[in-house]
């Protein structure tokens, strides 16, 4: 007993094992012997030492206690360890260790709650126990409690303790675990800290500190700790494997290199220590910094092992040296010529090198020796796939199932192997065996993968219930798998949720940044189904470069070529901005469909009959020849066999087929373009019924078929109908060039010019506006009085094509109503330089306008030579002759004008007058005039015109005539007008004598044109042959201050003045007159006279 208390357990054992073959009854002895060989880990003959004792005494605890120690150490005889302390407990119920034991022994049986109601006894039962048990139950209940989500109850008891040791390792690390699993970072960083302060000098305990460091991003402390272990390195080989491993799985792949190579030059490193170091690099994906410490280990092997030489193998590989790679692995195979292993990693090698056919010799050679080795047959399945033998592959893959089945059921290896089976099914087209294996294999949990594909091919044999049935089973598991995706989206684009489903297939796009071969497959389908074509093409592409490896893709992707090539074939019959289908196109899809035909007969295969299916649609659209009906009653085979029917001119075939599927849209759509040519209204109606069909307004061609109509109805000239329709395909549509410019045609048509010039504006702001759409804007631009916005575009036209001529033309055309005949007559010299005759007209006009005689005749008889007919260019030549005064040319020109047009508007006819009356006489111009005033009773001008020539023929009667007519007619005659005709009866009446009428007519006159000097004269005049004097005299003072520069008004009020003997006003008044007309001696006598009679007057 004393040489174990001092420790010295070996020299105690010797004493008591005497003591206690001397007498094996002794309590005591017997007890301390056994306790004596636990100290020395002798745990089998302490064990018997305490069975011998327990069943002498079997009343005492603590040989119980002991005998359960030794079964828990030594790892056997759990239930008897149980047992033991069940009955110390009994025995002894407040004893600390048996709780403690107990406790230790149902954690361990992950039986919490009894666990912590031990230690919860043990705790209670004996506080001032030595600090080792303290520390042991301590420890012991913060698992428990962590374990039961009580995490306070575990960092309050660890505290209690370590506040009692605060230097115990154990207890600071146990609390540092607590913390970080409740989350308290800030608690569980300071924790860190404290353990680095009691770690400074174990180097294994610094890099347990390092890659906690790490993980808890406490990059400060983590330099710490690499500082200090650069210090006091690691000695052992495992402290320099676990630190080298440390650096290289944070991606510090040299300094891990260089810790290791330190392992490579100490002779004395252990080959499995130097594995293991190159394996730790190459997990962390450094394969080339991991070959000279697995080259070091094969070097050190007496032989290496085939793990080794596997792994370095794979270094090679994964550094970019396939062949060192091949060739380790051929050596190997030399000292291990049956290494399953090394078999496998060769057959790897050669499929990374599509040597498929060596690899499939390894394949064969592990199933010659080891049929049951399901990942060689699962790498065989591979390499069949890879080499496009996919019935082999099948064959293999349902022997598998057979395999499975039968040995391991129920297992996710089979469910694997039902999974893969079902695939190779898919892939030669036979879903319903593909479905078989998926539903003949009843597993608890089924893989996800299982799940997904189920619910793949249910929805593609339209077993939608049972779709989603699977699809939400699969969402549990992984909700952003993108093929699931893809089925939420052909679910609700066949729900009639369009917008959603293109959302959710956006989301699964972005899911991930690169898919796999079934991923491609899955979401290039549900993109087929929402008909975004170009994504599908995209991604079914790299499955259609090689078609024998999954035929079903290829096929896809020959499926979308094709859907898209009869979708561009008929937006280019609607006019919509597409690329035709091409030649390459076409070769594209022949190509892609003779590779899968030869993938089936190659290997003796029947060509399904979706093949066969895609072959006869791109044989309708490539190479149409006669056909009696569609491939089947789907509406897309009716729709393209209706557009076959277009292309080949059978039209009278079209309605038949048409009732094979007579609720699709898409079939009456394609229906009304095959009649188009041949019967537009029932092409009309049956691009109605489209209408109506048509799910929503979101569908693809509901703007196209409004588009239709309205170029349906355009060729029945129903224009305001067209345009209606033309709207509403751009309301839908607003980018499509081709519908925007038929609209802006149809509106100038109908003299719509406000829609005319919004449709020019969308065309411009798609900088699609052609040189012809330009010129429509600027008509309608003009039409809406907007004649500036229409000069700038047609100035911005004539920049860009300055030899068109219309639009020069239409400037022309602009400044001659602004009369701007300078610019009016460049822009119609400058269309007439690019070929426009219809500026000819415009020039004569804008010379005419300036007052260029010699040009407007010279372009007026160019104009008359080219259209001799043209009365109005026989008009115009008269008007230059007119400018030139030149009446006998300008008399010729009219009468020629009237003769090509007797019902020639007035201004012609006055042009005559004024010719005849310059060529010849008034009389004859009179003469043709007067027929014209009660022709045109209305005309200002020419009533104007006749009774100035009456005037000046001197037939007064006439004069009066055509003025007592005028003013006795029910015309709105101007206010000058009348006021002329009263001046003109007024003068008549008054030569004739009649002044009192002539008085009337002058007052009339002067109520109408009060402003005139020349009425108020002819009154005054009037008033003084009727010697009304006063009068006359007033009249004139008005015309003298009408017109202050008339001499005769004011020597028409001197003689008033003079006769009424009011001889100081009379001498003002012929003094004035004398002064505007100084040459008169007639009124220097009469002012000399006036002078005179006012001096004898006044003496």
């Amino acid at each position: 007993k004393t040489c174990a208390a001092l420790h010295r357990h070996a020299f105690a054992a010797l004493y008591l094992r005497i003591a206690y073959h001397h007498d094996p009854a002794a309590c005591d002895t017997a007890h301390a012997y056994a306790r004596t060989l636990l100290a020395l880990n002798r745990y089998a003959e302490a064990i018997s030492v305490l069975e011998n004792l327990l069943a002498t005494h079997p009343t005492q605890a603590s040989p119980y206690v002991d005998y359960a120690f030794a079964c828990l150490r030594q790892g056997t005889s759990l239930e008897a360890a149980q047992q033991a302390l069940e009955a110390a407990l009994q025995l002894e119920p407040q004893h600390a260790q048996a709780h403690t034991l107990l406790g230790e022994l149902l954690a361990g049986q992950g039986d919490y709650p009894q666990a912590l109601e031990h230690y919860q006894q043990a705790m209670h039962a004996s506080p001032e126990w030595d600090s080792e048990w303290q520390v042991r139950v301590t420890l012991g209940f913060a698992y428990v409690t962590l374990e039961l989500g009580q995490p306070e109850n575990a960092i309050a008891a660890l505290q209690a303790l370590i506040q009692r040791l605060p230097q115990h390792a154990s207890l600071q690390q146990a609390l540092y675990e607590a913390y970080r699993k409740t989350g308290l970072l800030p608690e569980a960083r300071q924790q860190l800290e404290i353990l680095f302060t009691l770690y400074q000098d174990a180097a294994d305990n610094l890099i347990w500190l390092a890659e906690e460091a790490a993980r808890a991003e406490h990059t400060s402390l983590l330099k710490r700790i690499l500082e200090r272990l650069h210090q006091i390195p690691p000695e052992s080989h495992q402290g320099l494997l676990r630190w080298g491993a440390f650096y290289a799985h944070s991606g510090e792949a040299q300094q891990a290199a260089r810790i290791f190579a330190r392992l490579i030059a100490d002779p004395q490193t252990p080959p499995d220590i130097l594995c293991r170091a190159g394996k730790s690099l190459l997990q962390a994906g450094h394969p080339a910094a991991a070959i000279p410490s697995l080259e070091a280990a094969r070097q050190r092997s007496t032989p290496p092992s085939e793990d080794l030489l596997a792994l370095l193998s794979t270094a090679y590989q994964r550094s970019g040296q396939p062949e060192i790679a091949l060739q380790v692995v051929t050596d190997a195979l030399q000292d291990h010529p049956l290494s399953v292993r090394l078999l496998k990693q060769a057959a790897r090698l050669h499929m990374a090198q599509a040597q498929t056919a060596t690899a499939l010799d390894y394949l064969e050679a592990i199933l010659t020796h080891a049929p049951d080795d399901l990942e060689a047959r699962h790498l065989l399945l591979e390499t069949l796939q890879q080499r496009g033998e996919l019935l082999s592959a099948y064959r293999h893959a349902r022997w598998m199932v057979t395999y499975l089945d039968e040995h391991l059921p129920r297992t996710s290896t089979c469910q694997q192997a039902h999974r893969v089976a079902a695939a190779l099914a898919c892939e030669l087209f036979d879903f319903q065996a593909a479905r078989a294996f998926l539903e003949n294999h009843h597993a608890e949990e089924p893989h996800p993968e299982t799940l997904i594909l189920r619910a793949e091919l249910a929805l593609h044999c339209d077993a939608e219930v049972e779709a989603v049935q699977a699809l939400q089973a699969a969402l549990a598991a992984s909700p952003q798998e993108p093929r699931l995706l893809a089925l939420q989206a052909r679910l609700l684009y066949r729900q009639n949720a369009p917008e959603e489903a293109r959302r959710l297939l956006t989301e699964a796009l972005e899911a991930a940044p690169g898919f796999t071969p079934e991923q491609r497959r899955a979401l290039g389908l549900a993109a087929i189904e929402l008909q975004d074509l170009p994504t599908a093409i995209r991604l079914l592409t790299p499955l259609a470069e090689k078609p024998e490896r999954s035929p079903w893709g290829a096929l896809l992707y020959a499926q979308a070529l094709i859907s898209q090539a009869e979708q561009r074939a008929l937006a280019s019959a609607l006019d919509m901005h597409v690329e035709a289908p091409s030649n390459q196109h076409a070769a594209a899809i022949h190509s892609t469909l003779g590779k899968l035909a030869h993938c089936f007969t190659s290997q003796d295969l029947p060509q399904p009959e979706a093949l066969l299916h895609w072959e006869k649609r791109a044989a309708m659209l490539f190479s149409p020849q006669a056909e009696s009906a569609p491939p089947s009653d789907d509406p897309d085979d009716v729709a393209a066999y209706l557009m076959f029917l277009r292309h080949t001119n059978q039209p009278e075939m079209a309605p038949k087929a048409a009732r094979r599927a007579p609720h699709a849209p898409l079939v009456w759509l394609q229906l009304a373009l095959t009649l188009e040519a041949s019967t537009p209204q029932e092409a009309i109606q049956a691009a109605q019924r489209a209408l109506q069909l048509a799910p929503s307004r979101s569908w693809r061609w509901y703007a196209a078929t409004h588009y239709l109509i309205a170029r349906l109805r355009l060729s029945t000239h129903a224009l305001k109908e067209a345009l209606a329709s033309l709207e509403e395909a751009l309301a839908l549509h607003p980018r499509e060039v081709i519908w925007r410019r038929k609209a802006l045609q149809v509106a100038h048509a109908c003299d719509l010019h406000p829609n005319a010039a919004r449709h020019a504006e969308a065309l411009a702001s798609m900088q699609a506006l052609s040189s012809d759409d330009a010129l429509l804007l600027a008509d309608a631009q003009r039409a809406l009085g907007n004649p500036q916005a229409a000069l700038e575009t047609l100035t911005t036209l004539t920049s860009e094509h300055p030899q068109h001529a219309d639009a020069w033309y239409r400037m022309a055309a602009i400044h001659a109503t602004q009369q701007n005949w300078a610019e009016c007559a460049r822009c119609a010299e400058r269309a007439l330089e690019h070929g426009s005759t219809t500026a000819l007209r415009l020039r004569v006009q804008a010379a005419l306008g300036m007052g260029d005689g010699h040009a407007a005749r010279l372009r007026a008889i160019q104009l008359t030579r080219q259209i001799p007919q043209d009365p109005e260019a026989w008009y115009l030549l008269a008007q230059a002759h007119r400018l030139r005064e030149r009446p006998d040319l300008m008399l010729e020109a009219i009468q020629k004008a009237l003769a090509l047009r007797p019902e020639a508007p007035l201004d012609w006819h006055l042009l005559h007058i004024e010719a005849l009356a310059s060529a010849k006489d008034s009389q004859t111009a009179l003469r043709i005039a007067l027929p014209l005033v009660q022709r045109f009773p209305e005309s200002e001008d020419l009533l104007h015109l006749a009774i100035t020539l009456a005037q000046q023929s001197g037939a007064l009667e006439q004069v009066l005539t055509l003025a007592q007519n005028a003013l006795q007619s029910t015309a709105s005659f101007s206010e000058a007008l009348r006021a002329e005709l009263h001046l003109a009866a007024g003068q008549v009446l008054h030569r004739r004598g009649q002044l009192d009428q002539a008085v009337y007519h002058l007052t009339q006159a002067v109520e109408h044109r009060p402003e005139s000097p020349e009425i108020w004269l002819a009154l005054g005049q009037a008033y003084e042959t009727r010697r009304e004097y006063h009068r006359a005299a007033q009249a004139y003072e008005q015309a003298c201050a009408l017109s202050p520069d008339d001499a005769l008004p004011y020597e028409r009020a001197g003689l008033c003045y003079k006769a009424l003997k009011d001889y100081p006003r009379a001498e003002r008044a012929i003094r004035h007159a004398v002064s505007l007309a100084q040459t008169d001696v007639r009124l220097q006598r009469l002012l000399a006279s006036l002078t005179a009679l006012n001096v004898v007057h006044h003496a």
